[in-house]
């Protein structure tokens, strides 16, 4: 329990450090995702009939419906932060992409980003500490350095402004979330030869490598492109760009299951289907 009191603690400062307005929608976030929780819990909303699965699943099942409406309203935000790099071409001030500094116009908290970053990361605080509450069910390492990794990152960019431009194609990774998590609650109800698991899977597996792993890319390589624009910047971000890096590491490391993962499924579905015409 000393994990969560310490991560409730690190987080509630790192909040505090920021602009009232974000700290405010910090908070909001990860309190109305955390009473969305309780709320599924208490009324068995959109749960499977009680006693089919095991108590640490429902608690998964839970964490996962509240991860796909974090994951659509930040693939619709995302959508929408494309439109703002408008504000980003040569013709107006570029500079802008990379950091905007608090006395410069427009004002930060103008561009959808740093609301939507806000959302973001109180998500994730609100996430951590699910994952931290069962642990003893439900440890992930990777999705623990994943959190860890981009709750720093999104609180040092918020703090300074940083990389405005490059959280569009960041969130837009959220995308293969939902159907992620839908291929999981067929599987979770032994239900893999239903048409919605390879569905699932499919979508899965075709948002995965274009949002997380070539979008991912394309992204990297238009920040190295602008280089110029925050070579000058602080050093403390630097090392969030390394931090993106080992991000995409990640999602290459992931990523390799995922495409095995489909694979597998469609032999199968394939066998299956034979399966049945000889009958």
């Amino acid at each position: 329990m000393i994990d969560v009191i310490l991560a409730i603690g690190a987080f509630a400062y790192l909040t505090c450090l920021q602009d009232p307005s974000t700290a405010c929608i910090i908070t909001i976030s990860s309190t109305l995702f955390s009473a969305l929780y309780l709320l599924l819990q208490q009324t068995r909303i959109l749960h499977p009939p009680i006693n089919k699965i095991e108590c640490h699943i429902e608690a998964e099942w839970r964490s996962r419906i509240i991860g796909t409406v974090h994951a659509i309203i930040l693939s619709i935000g995302s959508i929408y932060s494309f439109t703002e790099w408008t504000n980003f071409t040569p013709l107006s001030n570029p500079m802008h992409a990379w950091h905007v500094p608090s006395d410069d116009l427009p004002l930060p908290r103008n561009y959808i980003v740093v609301p939507l970053a806000s959302f973001f990361v109180g998500y994730l605080q609100y996430d951590m500490i699910w994952m931290l509450l069962h642990k003893a069910k439900h440890f992930d390492a990777g999705m623990m350095v994943h959190h860890s990794l981009f709750i720093a990152i999104t609180h040092y960019v918020l703090k300074g402004y940083y990389l405005c431009k490059p959280f569009a194609w960041l969130s837009l990774c959220e995308i293969s979330t939902p159907f992620l998590h839908l291929r999981w609650f067929y599987a979770v109800m032994g239900q893999k030869e239903n048409k919605w698991y390879f569905v699932g899977s499919t979508w899965f597996m075709v948002t995965f490598v274009g949002a997380r792993i070539v979008g991912y890319g394309l992204g990297l390589w238009d920040l190295w492109r602008n280089f110029g624009y925050w070579e000058k910047l602080p050093y403390g971000l630097y090392a969030v760009i390394g931090g993106l890096h080992v991000g995409y590491l990640l999602n290459i490391f992931w990523g390799v299951f995922v495409v095995l993962s489909f694979v597998k499924n469609l032999k199968r579905r394939r066998i299956h289907a034979d399966g049945q015409k000889q009958l």
